[in-house]
């Protein structure tokens, strides 16, 4: 009786899931990102097509969608001349090479058409020139390269001039700009990186001092904030260095990596938001199972339906048609919406405690991180909604749209939340000088508890105990 009351006494206290390591979310997120972003899609002006079917007799297709600048239009240094186009290794299987025509002409025509006729006019197919066409037929055996006089959104298109029905084509097609081979509508890119990459800069060397100074009082939150920095600046750095790669080479081989890290670095904020509505850093200093394991479960979730996003996005401004994938936020923002309301259900119930005990300055915190949560949520829904509103082929006056929506509104509302969190979560905080009291006296009831345990152990059975 006596060993049986000492082991309900020694376990009456919730002990952490073994000793808590941060660098447990480091392993399981980034392989659930990669998984999901196994989908690589080139990036840049050269396009290259391989065995890709011709249309039906007498119809035109389009592919690829190019944004162009005229040397008149085109920001930046003009360091390459008049926008080109260029064609290359063609080769035609299945038909005649004289019935294959391919070329760009401008997406406002070219989307209302589904007819070759104008295209296959003439023996040498030069079209008429209402329909700002330029051409390149299989027949000559060598490839071209014509200048692109005006700007605006040009479609890669395949015509079929003769009867063939089962034919292939291979080609590389590449428009240069005269700054170079990045899109027209995305050459605002190139500051916006930049310009964030000195940014998460900044905020590192700020929050590593503050760390730094207050090593001993550091909490697991902490930690995770700490990876999302680190994660972000990555990110950075890798869109700059790939931008400028684009800019001069044409092809990304590896796009699929900044929006991995991309979709990574969101993922660490909002298990921060999951492991702090736990009471984790606040009302405990210890993660237990269930809170890191939900927290792994969260932060996955957002990776899946994040990285579908991400690639359905990155084809819609560049595949002609490619509309649909505006379903692909569906399951972003259903996971989203789940973790909002979750994650201020649980802050709530803290925020109760924390009252209930008189933790004023803790009290104030959790409802800073609440009004954060609840602005972020609006802001991130407000982008959605603009980045859905942003559609393939608007003319150039609208291309800063483009920057505006899907690279500078994101980036630089996430940079402002997280820096926002890390004043709120700073060490040596008003709130965390309070709760490093809470703690000091905790450990030391615990203390007493266990003394209790031992001298119950030394009771003789029988024997009266107090």
């Amino acid at each position: 009786q006596g060993s049986a009351r000492v082991r309900r006494c020694s376990m009456a206290s919730v002990r952490p899931c073994r000793k808590p390591r941060p660098h447990a979310m480091f392993r399981l997120c980034p392989m659930a990102c990669l998984a999901a972003c196994c989908v690589m899609f080139s990036s840049g002006e050269i396009v290259r097509l391989d065995g890709a079917p011709v249309p039906e007799p007498m119809a035109i297709h389009s592919s690829y969608l190019f944004y162009v600048h005229s040397q008149r239009d085109a920001p930046g240094p003009k360091l390459w001349g008049e926008a080109s186009v260029t064609f290359a290794d063609l080769a035609v299987v299945g038909a005649q090479a004289r019935d294959v025509r391919i070329g760009i002409a401008p997406w406002a025509k070219v989307r209302k058409t589904s007819s070759a006729g104008p295209i296959c006019t003439g023996p040498t197919a030069s079209p008429p020139p209402s329909t700002g066409a330029l051409l390149h037929s299989a027949a000559t055996g060598e490839g071209s390269r014509q200048e692109i006089p005006a700007t605006g959104v040009y479609a890669l298109f395949l015509a079929n001039c003769g009867n063939a029905s089962d034919a292939r084509l291979s080609v590389s097609v590449g428009v240069k700009n005269p700054y170079g081979f990045i899109p027209g509508n995305e050459y605002g890119s190139l500051w916006v990186y930049s310009s964030l990459l000195l940014g998460y800069a900044l905020v590192l060397v700020v929050w590593t001092a503050r760390l730094l100074l207050h090593i001993g009082s550091l909490r697991f939150p902490h930690h995770v904030l700490t990876a999302a920095i680190c994660v972000g600046i990555c990110e950075m750095a890798i869109r700059s260095v790939q931008l400028r790669v684009v800019n001069t080479v044409g092809v990304w081989k590896d796009n699929a990596m900044s929006d991995m890290l991309c979709v990574l670095k969101a993922s660490y904020v909002l298990g921060f938001f999951a492991i702090v509505a736990e009471g984790v850093g606040v009302a405990t200093t210890q993660v237990s199972c269930c809170t890191l394991v939900g927290a792994i479960v969260v932060m996955i979730a957002y990776a899946l339906a994040g990285s579908f996003k991400a690639s359905a996005f990155s084809m819609r401004h560049r595949v002609a048609g490619a509309d649909g994938v505006v379903g692909s936020l569906v399951p972003l923002v259903l996971v989203c919406l789940v973790v909002a309301v979750i994650v201020l259900r649980r802050l709530a119930g803290v925020l109760r405690r924390c009252r209930e005990q008189g933790q004023d300055a803790v009290v104030r915190m959790l409802q800073r991180m609440a009004f954060v949560i609840v602005v972020l949520s609006v802001s991130a829904a407000s982008v959605l909604a603009a980045q859905v509103a942003d559609e393939p082929g608007w003319p150039a006056e609208w291309w800063w749209y483009h920057v505006a929506t899907s690279d500078l509104a994101p980036q630089a509302l996430f940079l402002a939340g997280l820096a926002t969190a890390l004043c709120i979560w700073r060490p040596g905080a008003e709130w965390a000088e309070g709760l490093a009291g809470h703690d000091v006296e905790t450990a030391g009831l615990k203390v007493a508890a266990d003394q209790d345990c031992e001298d119950l152990q030394a009771t003789p059975i029988g024997m009266p105990a107090e």
